[in-house]
């Protein structure tokens, strides 16, 4: 099959660039670390023991991520992303 590239796309990047206070700059580094792990972790589970599983652990990752800093990692992009908005207008 041949692939065919429409030369007239235009990539849109729907997440803007966002920037961080000096302050979160390692917090945030720390906490986009230890949630994907939590998720590798969760993948590897999922792959070993199966769908069901993961189903019957649920709860457990949603704390391992919680537990890993995923409210605060959270509240670290949605400032930043205030920060953009505001300097949007």
């Amino acid at each position: 099959a041949k692939n065919i590239v429409d030369t007239n796309a235009e990539f849109v990047d729907a997440y803007p660039t966002l920037s961080y206070s000096l302050d979160v700059v390692d917090k945030r580094a720390q906490y986009c670390t230890d949630v994907k792990n939590s998720l590798l972790d969760a993948k590897s589970t999922t792959i070993i023991g199966g769908l069901a599983n993961f189903d019957a652990n649920w709860d457990k990752l949603v704390k391992a991520v919680e537990g890993a800093g995923m409210n605060e990692l959270l509240k670290i992009e949605q400032t930043a992303y205030d920060a953009y908005m505001a300097n949007m207008k």
